[in-house]
């Protein structure tokens, strides 16, 4: 059973800065958030900006939210990740996904079955981590497997030591007839003692312009609904139709902004927190209590894109939560 005073508060930095990581790290260190998490972009390396907060820091936790297995040689993420682990003192967390077909395609690279090939991944550094050779001052880093849908998230489960909850894992018919339903389904597989902790994120968005902030969380909603692999999660809502009609935008080439219209409300209210600093923690308080019944034992808040204000935007973020985990455990 998941308290609400066990659910940590954590951010997820969708933004490809590089230079101010030790500043975000600080001060999220301080606003005592329990964990950052970095995510990859062509040019920026998830792991080395993972190291980066780790090394600027002394107690928050640090990890790859997500790094993409697919552009790896195993062999070399194992290293990599037990030199960052070895580097924080144990504070690094290796979270890992096989992104969309889309984006694998962009990589010029084949790897399907996503789930399974994935699986076999998370197998292999496990059995090299396990080799005398490789031990080292601190353990192997966990690891968290990120999904949307529902074979991802049942292998997630099955082999993870944490699942990453894409934010469209929070759209309520989603979550419920498909995602919850997959996750117990990994665990009914699970072959160790341990039970798989659930971790999921979720767009936020902070500005005293309570407007502005909500179409930055729209914005970025509107991407994620592009995506032709992401077409199962509003199955079965009623925005099928809506989300289907913004795809077909997309490919005709249609603008960002344009697509953000055509976000229904009340979707964007089930994936997102957004608006002024006040209404965002209450947003939050209110989410924590909904993903504690559920099981759900980390929140974590999805930077959104602010152009030239993007490092502010992400420390208003970060001082909206200041303390939010105080007297709770960093570890």
């Amino acid at each position: 059973m998941i308290r609400v005073t066990d659910v940590r508060t954590s951010l997820v930095l969708a933004s490809d800065l590089l230079v101010p990581l030790p500043t975000i790290a600080a001060r999220a260190e301080e606003a005592g958030l329990h964990r950052v998490w970095t995510t990859e972009f062509q040019g920026r390396d998830a792991v080395l900006r993972a190291l980066a907060l780790g090394l600027s820091s002394t107690r928050l936790q640090v990890g790859t939210g997500i790094a993409y297995v697919f552009t790896r040689v195993p062999r070399a993420l194992a290293a990599a990740a037990l030199d960052a682990q070895e580097l924080v003192g144990g504070r690094f967390t290796l979270g890992l996904g096989a992104g969309t077909r889309g984006l694998r395609t962009a990589y010029g690279t084949e790897f399907e079955p996503p789930s399974t090939r994935l699986a076999e991944v998370v197998a292999e550094l496990r059995s090299t981590w396990a080799r005398a050779e490789w031990t080292r001052s601190v353990p192997p880093p966990p690891i968290a497997i990120a999904g949307v849908n529902e074979v991802m998230l049942r292998d997630a489960a099955h082999h993870g030591d944490l699942v990453v909850l894409h934010p469209l894992c929070l759209v309520e018919h989603h979550l419920h007839e498909r995602v919850l339903p997959a996750l117990q389904a990994g665990r009914d597989r699970r072959t160790v003692s341990t039970d798989v902790a659930l971790s999921a994120w979720c767009i936020a968005s902070v500005d005293p312009d309570s407007g502005l902030a909500r179409d930055r969380a729209r914005r970025q909603l509107a991407f994620y609904l592009s995506t032709p692999g992401y077409r199962p999660v509003v199955e079965g809502t009623p925005w099928g139709d809506q989300v289907s009609d913004l795809r077909t935008r997309f490919k005709a080439g249609e603008t960002l902004d344009a697509l953000a219209a055509m976000v229904p409300e009340e979707l964007l209210d089930q994936v997102a927190v957004m608006g002024t600093p006040a209404e965002v923690r209450a947003g939050v308080a209110r989410r924590s209590e909904e993903l504690a019944r559920l099981g759900i034992s980390e929140i974590v808040l999805q930077t959104v894109s602010a152009g030239e204000s993007e490092l502010d935007t992400i420390l208003a973020l970060i001082d909206t939560f200041a303390n939010v985990n105080k007297g709770m455990e960093t570890s």
